[in-house]
């Protein structure tokens, strides 16, 4: 059998001639590929991994149980295989890129007749490996991993449809687009990842059996869908090497480096994210506070005298009827409440008489063409049935059968009519409206993604993929302002990407797990990420305030909590705010860079800010009750940086020496020029 190199260093890539034997360097990748144009050999560096008797490359994957059958790569042109008895062709090639491989194909339905699954399946030969499930958590090959189970279909409430619930946990998670695997020496790191303009719903994962690392497009094929998309779907990834000892942030690092424009930040606010109170005179810090959620544009000019960026309200991936007066229990109470005007018991945001043809153009449907709803009790709505809908802006849309994204942008150009001086716009609940599966057929002309299916192989569009649509064109429709959004959290990755401000509303259970904010960081690299801390009737103690705020600066997430009613807690924590927040800007606009090149021992939390004093900086968080005594390392070749700098703590502002963190406790070190 004849073999195919492919191989690239990362200043400039190289293809070996057929045969030759090469000692690429250490941060090198090489793929072998066979004859039939699947994968025999990977290396790394000076790490090889063979195939072995288990076939490696490309297959395609016939419904969700169907068997892996091998495609073929092409090595700079496409190659196509034939399934006859799946009535599938799948055509794909490889490209060599400056720092990267490029895989691009495209799966396609020969039958072209019903409805069905298909899975695109790519594997590498690569064991044993730590598998990275995020820049905090590893899994060392001689660990057991726990796993997480997903929530089916039958464990859903009344008239939700199919809620997303991210896999994570295990040797695999689906919701951040980039994997990584290192070996447990640290000498050789690979990663996988699709490109931020390429949304799809995805899953990778690392097999310990049969030792490769993994990942699967779950795509749906409609002839439903729109040309590009009908009976196919368009598929990309990249293959590159990471450093082996820092694996998925040194991926993070490069991924941003090779889509840099998608990670630009494009202002220079930086602060606390402010919503809505009675009135912004009733703001006695307004120097906290950075990106306003306005939702009254008349204190629009106050607010800029106030130092704040004016982002108007706007939410797209619902539309609720509320204040109903009466009893709303079942499916058909919700139709008769959608058929005729309901009584109801003050005013709503939006009137019935709005709601209800977009809900007819843009609402969802289950698998059996139900409309998808939600029954909910909430203090902006009252007794309320919301209804997740399309954000589509490439829906059919006319006066006469309005969508909810033409009737957004409606809101828009009134705003900009009114508000030319506004920074940009805010876009509510990405997370919850985004998690629903839409099942409406004719819905499907509308994707501008290949479509997926759920776990029963059943082909769907899940809501968050329109979400990406809509972001793109409001962009493409204000201009240079700027997109603010709340719901950047994990299965939200591609949204994330076409936005400048990230927001996400956590709760007090992420104080005991770091997968959220783990996941905020790594999507926003250097852009804003701002929170806003949702907390039980109850309250939320001193303890737990002190807590929440120095483990998000931690990471340089603006630290703000919901102030039902304002200004609850204001007075209580605002020593904190003065403590924490001048440190939280300076980390934030030095930006946040995923290799620390430094260790702290003790087992505190590390991360880095900036590239070169005097703008360097690193924070060390103690997330334990306990106090630990830490040390600081920094590796001065990698960071660049000459014994002639100085270090300082700067949040007791004390010169560095060996620390002492107590319970939850965070000290930020200011690396600086020598006078």
């Amino acid at each position: 059998m004849k073999t195919r190199f492919l191989g690239f260093v990362l200043a400039s890539l190289t293809v070996a001639s057929l045969g030759e034997v090469a000692s690429p360097p250490s941060d090198a990748l090489r793929l072998e590929l066979d004859d039939r144009g699947g994968v025999k050999t990977l290396r790394v560096g000076s790490s090889a991994f063979e195939a072995g008797r288990t076939p490696m490359g490309l297959f395609v994957r016939d419904g969700v149980v169907g068997k892996l059958l091998p495609a073929a790569l092409g090595v700079g042109h496409d190659r196509a295989t034939d399934f006859p008895e799946a009535r599938l062709r799948v055509t794909a090639h490889v490209e060599i890129r400056s720092d990267h491989l490029l895989v691009t194909g495209i799966v396609e339905d020969t039958r072209r007749t019903e409805d069905r699954s298909a899975d695109v399946v790519f594997r590498l030969p690569f064991a044993p490996a730590t598998w990275w499930g995020s820049i905090s958590e590893t899994i060392p090959p001689s660990a057991t991993p726990k796993t997480t189970k997903k929530r089916q279909q039958d464990d859903l409430p009344e008239g939700a449809g199919v809620l997303e619930k991210i896999e994570r946990g295990g040797l695999a998670q689906d919701f951040m687009p980039v994997a990584c695997v290192t070996t447990p020496d640290e000498r050789a790191g690979l990663a996988l990842a699709i490109p931020p303009d390429s949304p799809c719903r995805f899953r990778f994962a690392h097999l310990r059996e049969p030792g490769c690392l993994e990942l699967q497009f779950l795509f749906g094929l409609s002839q439903a869908a729109p040309e590009e998309f009908k009976g196919r779907a368009p598929f990309r990834f990249v293959i590159y090497s990471v450093d082996g000892r820092w694996g998925l942030r040194d991926a993070l690092r490069r991924y941003q480096a090779m889509y840099a424009g998608v990670f630009q930040r494009r202002t220079q606010a930086s602060g606390l994210w402010l919503v809505s109170l009675p009135s912004l005179k009733n703001v006695t810090d307004p120097e906290n506070y950075a990106f306003w959620q306005a939702t009254r544009l008349a204190e629009t000019p106050l607010a800029i005298k106030m130092g704040m960026e004016v982002y108007p309200y706007t939410i797209v991936g619902q539309r609720e009827i509320g204040y109903i007066k009466q009893k709303v229990t079942s499916y058909d109470d919700v139709m008769s409440v959608l058929a005729r005007k309901p009584e109801a018991t003050r005013k709503s945001r939006y009137t019935w008489e709005e709601v209800k043809p977009l809900v007819e153009s843009s609402g969802l449907r289950d698998a059996n063409g139900k409309l998808v709803y939600r029954l909910r009790q909430t203090e902006w709505a009252g007794n309320s049935v919301s209804f997740p809908v399309n954000p589509s802006p490439y829906l059919p849309t006319s006066d006469a059968v309005p969508t909810v994204a033409s009737h957004t942008f409606a809101e828009v150009e009134r705003a900009l009519r009114d508000h030319p001086e506004l920074h940009g716009f805010y876009v509510d609940s990405l997370a919850m409206w985004g998690s629903y599966e839409n099942y409406r057929r004719d819905h499907f002309a509308a994707v501008r993604a290949p479509l997926a299916h759920d776990a029963r192989g059943h082909v769907c569009l899940p809501n968050w993929m329109p979400h990406v649509d809509y972001l793109r064109e409001l962009h493409r429709r204000i201009g240079t302002r700027l997109v603010f959004a709340n719901g950047a959290r994990p299965g939200r990755a591609f949204c994330a990407f076409e936005l400048d401000i990230l927001g996400m509303e956590p709760s007090p259970r992420d104080l005991e797990s770091r997968t959220q904010i783990d996941f905020l960081r790594s999507v926003a690299g250097p852009k804003p990420a701002v929170c806003l801390l949702d907390y039980p009737e109850e309250g939320l103690s001193r303890p737990q305030a002190e807590e929440y705020i120095q483990r998000f600066v931690a990471l340089g997430l603006a630290p703000e909590m919901r102030r039902v009613p304002w200004p609850r807690y204001k007075e209580r924590d605002a020593d904190l705010y003065a403590r924490f927040l001048p440190v939280c800007r300076r980390l934030d606009r030095a930006g946040w860079q995923p290799v620390t090149h430094a260790t702290a021992t003790g087992d505190v939390w590390i991360e880095r800010f900036g590239t070169r004093p005097p703008n360097l900086y690193f924070t060390l968080y103690n997330p334990k009750p306990a106090p630990v005594e830490t040390r600081l390392s920094l590796d001065r070749d990698a960071l660049a940086i000459g014994a002639n700098v100085s270090l300082r703590e700067i949040v007791e502002n004390q010169a560095m020496s060996d620390l002492v963190l107590p319970p939850h406790t965070l000290r930020v070190i200011h690396v600086n020029n020598e006078n």
